[in-house]
């Protein structure tokens, strides 16, 4: 049986995927702010899991109107890869997505050129990005710290004391994780730990594969200079730890693509659980990482070669922690290095599984956006700071070619913070002509549905997150925005 291909053209298809573009928007808005509301997602096993965070609503969303999926298609994409970027932002730039989409329909509808908008958001992104970069606030450390994290941890004091305190004590630098706790208590624990400037070789190592993150227990370490070529190289050490079930974590020169293919088989058919990184090109540097683990540098130098290696050459950490960036190594058992370093765990408590994995949510989303801003500073929160950059901008005095664009962006963003003041159940308009007229550091605070002093509140949000989620949504409206026909596949015949 062959299905036949359907056509749609024009007006019609843009009309469609808005709709999904739509249902996407509407799916998280309810969750957007302090005064959010999550969602219930129904599992098989175990209670239903409560989540707020607008890329995982959408991961799970689909719709039966496979024209509308469509649109939802380009959003997931597009929040997919932010969210692999930085965790956070999401739900703000879905709905940027679907209000840029549709006020960039009216133009079309009324005959303006698809490339001209197209041409005419972009530049007009650029030149908002400018001037939002401009209005950045630097964030050294102290007390204001805490009052930014409970800003971000939904106006929690009790997550902001807690990640005040690690940042305190591991540094803006240091290495922290959100754990979970077998009690119900919420508590700090210290432990030894190194990094490494190197991340993960594939995705395809993650453990999990939202957040680009592979997580090991119980790891053997094998740290080499010498390029891996096939996995019968290291044959005997896949079979030691094959037979002892611990995790290994290959640190090498190079690893032939290959053989990185049959290591990932490996990994996916449950036979090994298994991460591998570059190393670094600091030959001094791996033989201190062999010595902190417990383990033997396997150098050419020496005369060592990987094929007559076997487990006795190994190290040992407790954990390893690998993003795309990055490695942790927590917990080893070699001597102690002054290239070691002090990894603070919060871990997270609560009564039942239901409340410490909302909990735990609420600690990860406030301590990125922490370390975001400690990293390349904030701007004022709440939806403010972006009302406030872009109502700067006068259209009268742009350039031709950016006023369509900035027209669009202006209603967008004007939109959004509609939609977080009316998540606080309070009129919108009025509030943001109110807050419009006081002016910066001025905004409406949705915790207690008034007009403060936002700064002074720590009521900041990463401008690395608000750049990145302004450039991922013009950009999704853009392929909205040329879309001229879409085939799809009707049914059998």
């Amino acid at each position: 049986m062959q299905k036949e291909k359907g056509f749609l053209f024009g007006q019609e298809v843009r009309e469609k995927v808005l709709d999904g573009l739509k249902a996407a928007s509407d799916a998280v808005k309810h969750t957007f702010g302090p005064q959010s509301r999550h969602t219930l997602f129904e599992k098989k096993f175990g209670p239903p899991e409560a989540v707020r965070g607008g890329y995982k609503i959408i991961s799970e969303l689909q719709l039966q109107d496979p024209e509308k999926d469509a649109g939802l298609s380009l959003v997931k994409d597009a929040i997919g890869k932010m969210y692999r970027e930085v965790h956070d932002g999401t739900t703000s730039a879905i709905i940027l997505i679907y209000l840029l989409a549709k006020e960039s329909h009216k133009y079309l509808a009324a005959g303006e050129k698809p490339i001209i908008v197209k041409r005419s958001l972009d530049k007009a992104k650029d030149r908002f990005l400018k001037v939002l970069k401009d209005s950045v606030i630097k964030v050294e450390s102290g007390e204001e710290i805490g009052r930014i994290a409970t800003s971000l941890g939904k106006g929690s004091s009790h997550v902001g004391q807690f990640i005040y305190e690690a940042v305190a004590k591991v540094g803006k630098e240091g290495v922290i994780l959100i754990d979970e706790n077998r009690s119900d208590v919420t508590k700090l624990e210290f432990v030894e730990g190194l990094k490494i400037e190197s991340g993960l070789l594939s995705p395809y190592f993650a453990t999990d594969a939202l957040r680009g993150v592979a997580e090991l227990e119980n790891v053997r370490i094998l740290i080499t200079d010498q390029k891996i070529a096939s996995p019968q190289e290291i044959l005997s050490i896949l079979q030691s730890i094959a037979v002892s079930k611990e995790s290994l974590l290959l640190i090498a020169s190079e690893i032939e693509s290959e053989t990185v293919a049959t290591l990932i088989i490996n990994k996916m058919q449950g036979g090994l659980e298994l991460c591998a990184i570059k190393a670094p090109s600091n030959r001094d540097l791996l033989e201190d990482i062999a010595t902190a683990v417990g383990g033997v540098f396997v150098s050419e130098e020496k005369g060592m070669s990987l094929k007559n290696s076997d487990s006795s050459v190994l190290g040992f950490a407790k954990r390893v922690v690998v993003n795309k960036r990055e490695t942790l190594i927590i917990e080893s058992r070699g001597r102690g290095l002054d290239s070691s370093s002090s990894v603070c765990k919060i871990l997270i408590g609560g009564k039942t599984e239901l409340e410490m994995k909302e909990e735990k949510e609420r600690f990860v989303e406030a301590l990125l956006g922490t370390k975001a801003i400690l990293k390349e500073g904030g701007i004022v929160g709440g939806g403010m700071g972006l009302l406030f950059s872009i109502s700067c901008i006068d259209e009268k005095e742009l350039p031709l070619e950016e006023v369509i664009g900035m027209t669009i962006l202006k209603k967008a963003v004007r939109g959004l913070a509609l939609t977080l003041v009316e998540n606080s159940a309070v009129e919108p308009e009025p509030i943001l002509e109110k807050v419009l007229a006081k002016g910066l550091p001025y905004g409406f605070n949705s915790e207690t549905r008034t007009i403060d002093n936002l700064l002074s509140l720590g009521i900041i949000d990463p401008y690395q997150v608000a750049s990145l989620g302004i450039g991922y949504a013009v950009s999704t409206a853009g392929l909205f925005v040329l879309s001229e026909a879409m085939i799809l596949e009707t049914g059998e015949v």
